[in-house]
């Protein structure tokens, strides 16, 4: 499909209604670890448009400049080493061909402007919105619609003649100031061309530390000339490509782990956070908590977190890669976060399956205002939404811990599980009102299991990083309580309930046969079920 706005609109609506009947619930949950916040950025703005000092036609006319001019006697042969593009997906495939490449360096704005302003892009009011990228001449994107802009001449290698052109086709353009002018040496290039390096960090608001931003994309650029690494774990970068002007700096929220935060600009490319032209040297990005990115920052240490520590300590399955966490920038919601887990299941099966459990066509219909039935391909949507919590480090982790709970839990039973559990809770939300519905009603017994288990590890990982910290939502009828008190009576631990919520484990009483049937402790087992009703 066109990505136009009016698409975009549709998409997003439609989300925000199916995430709204299948989200979980705030339940209160504080902790006095706030901190205040520093000053909120304005937005990274567009200023001005500027030559294109790489262009082909640039380079050109610098090489036939520093020709006419005594001491250079060198041979250029400029053609084309990059492509300046505009990708323009037609539908989902082609944008899911997008997204999963990470090779890819993405920006939702033209590269060929300056930028004004540090934080999240705002794009100007009327704008359409778009993708843009520089790819080497000799590659092809195969499989998506794009557009070359401009044929560019990027020198990569530090050659004296090479750094004589590029400032050359710089002043040119006027792209350069007097004093950076005069801080180069050209006639003793030795040292000249730096290589930016730095660290980035976040507020952590539970130890009042300043930690690394985990295995995230520092992207330095000028113009069209572009290079990107990724953070060690302690958050520090070097990049591997040298530099002879300041350049900007950009975090941009793409886990090496394989798995991306969204936000803003949601599936056209993962959250950036700019932070301006500095030093080619290198420049700390620091993320204080009253930086729009401070969300993004912890939600990307809190999920890298579960990945590399709390999956392998507890033997549970990490989630599939890629995986794509959306971020809504809003307090207007009830609900602190959701894994429909969108892009590995079919819209058309949950939409069928509602309607086989007497909705009556409701969300057919309201889907069918939004075009929602027309984007089927499971290939272009999130798989978790988080929403806008208190600043405060526990609240989104304990957000994360729940929802990649969930898509632990996903990987291991499969798409056909998790579409009974949407059209459940679509069915509870709709005609109960209440998204989890009760221990009554038939239709939410494959809820029951998934938030009893969803609020069961949130609470164990939540306890191995803060330490004495209580269970969740010990009041709803799915008593994740339940699996608490079998792992404190028995030799039965987090492995081995998880490995026990095979596809077949579709209510409490199924999961009760399950875990007597692997491990024994029957008794036991039995008289914690009835203690809560089951």
């Amino acid at each position: 499909m066109k990505m136009t706005q009016k698409t975009c609109i549709s998409i997003l609506a439609a989300l925000l209604l199916l995430v709204t009947l299948v989200s979980c619930q705030k339940d209160g949950y504080e902790d006095n670890s706030l901190s205040t916040k520093d000053a909120l950025e304005e937005g990274t703005r567009l200023g001005r448009k500027i030559p294109n000092p790489y262009s082909i036609t640039s380079m050109q006319k610098a090489l036939a400049s520093l020709q006419q001019s005594e001491g250079f006697n060198g041979t250029i042969d400029i053609v084309p080493t990059h492509l300046y593009i505009k990708i323009t997906p037609q539908d989902s495939t082609e944008m899911n061909r997008v997204l999963d490449d990470t090779t890819l360096n993405l920006f939702p704005y033209p590269l060929d402007y300056e930028l004004v302003g540090e934080g999240p892009y705002i794009a100007p009011e009327g704008s359409e919105p778009e993708i843009y990228t520089v790819i080497p001449a000799d590659r092809i994107l195969n499989g998506v619609t794009y557009t070359v802009i401009e044929p560019c001449f990027i020198p990569e290698e530090e050659d004296p003649n090479l750094a004589k052109l590029e400032l050359e086709s710089m002043k040119l353009t006027g792209n350069i100031t007097e004093s950076e002018i005069h801080q180069l040496t050209i006639g003793n290039t030795k040292g000249l061309w730096k290589k930016p390096r730095g660290k980035v960090t976040v507020k952590n608001t539970f130890n009042d530390n300043n930690e690394g931003v985990k295995n995230i994309k520092v992207l330095v650029s000028w113009c069209v000339k572009i290079a990107s690494t990724y953070t060690d774990a302690n958050g520090n970068y070097q990049i591997g490509r040298g530099f002879l002007f300041d350049v900007h700096y950009s975090a941009v929220f793409r886990n090496s782990k394989g798995f991306a935060v969204w936000s803003n600009w949601g599936p056209l490319v993962p959250a950036i956070h700019h932070v301006g032209r500095h030093d080619r040297r290198g420049h700390d990005i620091h993320i204080g908590t009253g930086s729009q990115a401070w969300p993004w920052a912890t939600i990307n240490n809190a999920a890298r977190i579960y990945y590399d520590d709390m999956c392998p300590y507890f033997g549970v399955t990490t989630p599939h890669t890629p995986l794509r966490i959306w971020y809504w920038n809003s307090e207007d919601t009830a609900y602190s976060g959701a894994a429909p887990m969108l892009s590995q299941i079919s819209m058309h099966s949950i939409l069928q399956l509602c309607s086989s459990i007497n909705l009556n066509g409701e969300i057919m219909n309201i889907l069918d205002i939004f075009g929602l039935p027309t984007i089927v391909s499971r290939l272009f949507l999130p798989d978790i939404f988080l929403y806008k919590e208190s600043i405060s480090t526990k609240t989104y982790y304990k957000s994360v811990f729940h929802e990649l709970g969930h898509a632990s839990h996903f990987r291991q039973v499969g798409p056909l599980y998790w579409e009974l559990y949407i059209a459940q809770t679509c069915y509870n939300r709709i005609i109960h009102g209440s998204a989890y519905g009760t221990a009554s009603n038939e239709f939410n017994n494959v809820i029951g299991v998934g938030e009893m288990w969803g609020y069961y590890f949130d609470y164990k990982c939540r306890n191995r990083y803060f330490g004495n910290t209580s269970i969740r939502n010990d009041d709803e009828w799915f008593k994740p309580q339940i699996l608490k008190e079998i792992e404190e009576s028995t030799n039965i631990n987090t492995f081995d309930i998880f490995h026990a919520l095979t596809p077949d484990i579709q209510s409490h009483l199924a999961l009760k046969k399950k875990l007597k049937s692997l491990y024994g402790n029957e008794v036991v087992i039995e008289n914690i079920f009835a203690r809560h009703g089951f």
